[in-house]
This record gives structure tokens, C-alpha cells and sequence, in this order.
């Protein structure tokens, strides 16, 4: 009886997790309930929770002029001007392009207690990207599961991004909990009659997570122990390039069949074996043929000679896939060149208004295109003599509801084994020019870092090259109203701060957003300009080349 009793107490307490509990905050600082963040251990899809931001990697003069103008527009909000207030705020990361601010807390100069933002978001407050904690009362929104019959098709459970806090929230019970604790501290939650106040959690700095304290009287702020660096801004110049004229014969057509094949519109007879046609590709599926598309990607790359290394992980008790070919370079101890993709699909939005049904994509543009793309680079970089490994990176987990997942996933491996890599391209949709593109417009996206922008200059000046007069890139800014940036696993690689690009077609928030076929039923590959893809793909090619020799 005793071992039972021992038992079910060690379970409780792992459930509930080592945090100390319950925690008087009035007159604490928040940071000292966040949990520690270990990306080399994991990191949760951002549909469960919202990684923070890297200060080493995303502080600057910018973000810091963002954080005063929400500190005042809060201040002028509830309190007289003039009167010095203390506030507890903090950058963090979003759905949106930009960064937001969180005001979470403020109380009176000089005063102990510690009083939650009671406020409604403004229009304004909006308008600067301001969050504010805002108390869940609905339980269904903070524990239902993302694939819960009466869920929208992008809804996400808020228990992640919760600070659960007990009367009027000045006793902390559990904040920022693991996502896979969201079943078992239900029940322990609901009976301590816990309150969810919902919004992003502190950044992190030097591995350990950072709350800024600011004073204000409403018109001026002034901060304490700010980060003491910053990133520069400075793009980095590039030396010049050459062009790459060897493609392989049947480029185009090949890559054609290819994207087919990977978009379920045509069975691969290869290998002496029948392949299943790959119509079910989204991660959260439980039948899923991810497993079946990697086993026909390794099939592809074992024939020209290429070694491939799985990544086998469980999300949802669903078994997911990473997979690497990797291309041996003449200098085996350097920096390899990451080009990557992602090969699952998003659930057709379209069918799920009609029905409700969640039905995989085809997905030949989003996102064939670029898994056909990596194999196409496999047929030219394996006989080219090149210097720096290249590493062909197919991801899972990229649409909704695993969000990242494969990224995520990917990087805590590089993290956990300290592999660095000299660089990383993403290939996401590269197959649609949108309307009236006679220009044949591309976007080249750039991660946060200086080195990200070299990469990004390198690749433009590769797309002005001679031979792809078909093509006119466009350069857009980490934080451009126009980059596609955020909306892909790129995003995840410049948050942890590798350098990163993002090819992609002319497509972003203020021109073609609302273009057809995108996360549709006919998402197929009649719908594509295949000389409009194998230009850009060429551009992908050069860029390695540049890189790798």
C-alpha cells in the first residue's frame, strides 16, 4: 500500500513539475516564476507554446524604443501624468511580422505590492504591437486538444502561454507549463480554482530568462540593467560571383515528374517497388504517409551515392520524420551548407469550411516544389567538386497544428550535438508568380543576423547573374512589411540566430496574400509555371555553389 501511495505522489509531483508552488508574487519579481528554456532539449510547437526571444540575438536600439513607447501608451492609459510608476514589460515574439511588447504588472514608486495590468487593448495600444495578460475564463480554450471537432482550423490552446495564479493573482500556481503537462495539472488546476492570464512569456538572456524593469511618469521612461550589447544592423558585402552553367540534363522535365510524385498526382514505379500515392501529409494525422515519403526521398539518394540520416521523434504519439541527405564536401570538418524544405502539407481550408473535415493538401506548390527542388539539387551537387559539406534537409512539421515542430526539432539536435553550420537556405512555395508577373518578381527573405544579410546579398547578386533574365528578385528585410519571413520555418532558424534566407515567390501580406489555391483542395501542380520555379531553384543552386566551394 505504502509503494502505491509513494507512487501516485511521485506521478503528482511530476506532473505538476518542480517549480515551487504556490508563490506569493506581490512583492516578487515575475522572473522568478519563469521556467528555464533549454532549446538543446526541445522545443514545443508553437502551436502549444511560443518559444521566447534570444536577447543575444534580437536586442537592438529598435526594440528598445518599441518597449518605451508601450511602457507610456500603458502608463497614459490608467494613471495621471506625472505620476512615477513601476512597470515589469518585456519584448517578445508574434504572429505577426514585427516584435510585441508585453506590459504585464505595475504599481506605484516606491509602493511593494506588485498589481496585474487590468486594462482592455486599445486601438492604439494595437497599433504598437502592445500585449497585455489577458484572463482566460473559458476552459475549453486553454486545455481542449488543436484538432478538436469544434476548433477553427488554426485555433491553438492557450495553456502553454498561461500564467495560472490563484484569487486576484497574487499567488503564482504554475507558469508557462511544459504542453505535454496540459491533461495531467487539468483536474489540479481546476481544483485549486486557478485563473489563466494569458501572453508571452520573458525573453531569455545569457540562458536565463529576463523581466526589464522600467520607470515611467508618462513621458519619459528610464530602464533597469538593460542587455549591455546589442546586434548590429550593418549589412555585410559580398565578393563577387560566378555563374554555374553544368545543370543536369532533363532539369526541367525531371523536376516536373518530381513534384508530381511528392504532390500524390502521380505513383512512382522506382526501385523495383510500387510507391502509394502521397496524398496524406500533415503531421498531426494519424495515418499519415510521411514515413512512406522519406523511405521513397532515401530511396532517391542512396541511387546517386548520398548518405541520409533519419530523425525519428513522437508528437501527438505520432511518429515524425526529419531526413538528411548529406553530400560530402573535400573539407569534412567544415561548417556544412543547410538547404531545407518542408515536406508535410497543410489541411485544406476550403474543405474544412464545407465540411469540417481535416483533409491533407496535395500541396504541389506548397510544398513539392521545394522537396522536388532538393532532390534536383542532389543530381548537380553530387559530381561537383565542392569544399563544404551540403546538407539537403527535408522537414516535417511546418503547417499548422505542428507549426515548426520539425525545425524545432531539428535544431535541438544541432544544439544538443554543438554542430555549427556555415548557412541555411529555406525553400518554401516557389512555383506560383502570382498575377500579372511579367517580371517574374521572387523573394529573397533575410534572417535577423548580420550574417543572414550577407547570405541574402550573396544570393541577390547570384539572381542578377545573365543566365536567369526570366527572374527579378526582390531583397526583403527581416522586419520588410514585405518578407514571408515569419510565416515558415525560416523564422525559427533567425530567432536562435543562424544565419538564414527564405526563397520564396512573390508572395507576402501586401501583395498576392489572398492568391488562389494557397492551403486549398486544388492545390496541384497544373496550377504551377515550372519555368518560373526551375529559375528560381537555379538561383538555390548557384548560391550553394558560391557558399560550398
Amino acid at each position: 500500500m505504502m509503494f502505491f501511495s509513494l507512487l501516485i505522489s511521485l506521478l503528482f509531483s511530476t506532473a505538476v513539475g518542480s517549480q515551487e508552488i504556490p508563490l506569493d508574487i506581490r512583492e516578487r519579481s515575475l522572473q522568478e516564476v519563469v521556467p528555464a528554456f533549454n532549446p538543446q532539449n526541445s522545443l514545443a510547437a508553437n502551436s502549444e507554446q511560443r518559444m521566447p526571444l534570444i536577447l543575444e540575438y534580437s536586442w537592438n536600439s529598435e526594440l528598445l524604443k518599441q518597449g518605451e513607447k508601450a511602457v507610456k501608451a500603458v502608463h497614459q492609459a490608467f494613471a495621471r501624468s506625472g505620476e512615477l510608476m513601476e512597470f515589469e514589460a518585456w519584448p517578445a515574439g508574434a504572429d505577426s511580422i514585427q516584435r510585441v511588447w508585453v506590459v504585464a504588472r505595475w504599481r506605484p514608486k516606491g509602493k511593494a505590492a506588485w498589481r496585474w495590468i487590468d486594462l482592455s487593448l486599445s486601438d492604439e495600444m494595437e497599433k504598437q504591437s502592445i500585449v497585455l495578460p489577458t484572463v482566460q475564463t473559458k476552459e475549453h480554450l486553454i486545455f481542449d486538444d488543436v484538432m478538436a471537432p469544434h476548433r477553427g482550423l488554426y485555433d491553438k490552446p492557450l495553456f502553454g502561454d498561461c500564467v495560472f495564479t490563484q484569487g486576484k493573482g497574487s499567488v503564482v500556481l504554475k507558469a508557462w507549463p511544459e504542453p505535454e503537462l496540459r491533461m495531467a495539472l487539468r483536474s489540479w488546476l481546476n481544483q485549486h480554482k486557478a485563473v489563466c492570464r494569458s501572453f508571452p512569456r520573458p525573453p531569455v538572456l545569457n540562458g536565463r530568462p529576463k523581466v526589464f524593469h522600467a520607470e515611467s511618469d508618462g513621458m519619459t521612461v528610464r530602464w533597469r540593467s538593460l542587455p549591455g550589447r546589442t546586434h548590429t544592423d550593418a549589412v555585410w558585402e559580398t565578393e563577387a560571383i560566378k555563374a554555374f552553367q553544368e545543370f543536369p540534363r532533363h532539369l526541367d522535365k525531371d523536376y516536373k515528374l518530381d513534384v508530381q510524385v511528392v504532390a500524390g498526382e502521380v505513383q512512382s514505379h522506382e526501385f523495383g517497388r510500387t510507391w502509394p500515392l502521397f496524398k496524406r501529409k500533415n503531421s498531426a494525422q494519424p495515418n499519415n504517409q510521411i514515413g512512406d515519403l522519406v523511405e521513397y526521398l532515401e530511396a532517391r539518394y542512396h541511387a546517386l551515392g548520398i548518405t541520409t540520416e533519419r530523425q525519428v521523434f513522437f508528437w501527438r504519439g505520432i511518429q515524425q520524420y526529419n531526413l538528411i541527405a548529406k553530400i560530402a564536401g573535400t573539407d569534412a570538418q567544415a561548417a556544412p551548407v543547410v538547404i531545407a524544405d518542408h515536406m508535410d502539407t497543410a489541411f485544406e481550408e476550403d474543405t474544412f469550411r464545407q465540411t469540417g473535415e481535416r483533409v491533407a493538401t496535395h500541396g504541389a506548390d506548397d510544398n513539392a516544389t521545394a522537396v522536388a527542388g532538393l532532390l534536383s539539387i542532389a543530381k548537380t551537387l553530387h559530381k561537383t567538386k565542392i569544399r563544404r559539406p551540403v546538407w539537403l534537409l527535408h522537414l516535417t512539421g511546418e503547417e499548422f497544428p505542428a507549426d515548426d515542430l520539425g525545425a524545432r526539432h531539428f535544431i535541438s539536435e544541432l544544439l544538443r550535438r554543438k554542430q555549427k553550420v556555415q548557412a541555411v537556405m529555406v525553400m518554401d512555395m516557389i512555383g506560383y508568380p502570382g498575377k500579372d508577373n511579367n517580371k517574374g518578381f521572387f523573394q529573397i527573405s533575410v534572417g535577423e543576423s548580420p550574417q543572414s544579410q550577407a547570405l541574402g546579398q550573396l544570393a541577390f547578386k547570384t539572381a542578377l547573374l545573365d543566365n536567369h533574365k526570366i527572374l527579378t528578385p526582390l531583397l526583403r528585410a527581416r522586419f520588410s512589411p514585405k518578407t514571408y519571413l515569419h510565416q515558415t520555418d525560416a523564422l525559427i532558424f533567425s530567432d536562435l540566430g543562424f544565419p538564414v534566407i527564405l526563397f520564396n515567390e512573390w508572395l507576402n501580406e501586401k501583395e498576392n496574400w489572398d492568391r488562389p489555391y494557397y492551403h486549398q483542395h486544388d492545390d496541384t501542380s497544373d496550377t504551377l509555371d515550372f519555368d518560373y520555379a526551375v529559375s528560381i531553384l537555379k538561383v538555390v543552386i548557384q548560391t550553394v555553389i558560391q557558399i560550398s566551394l
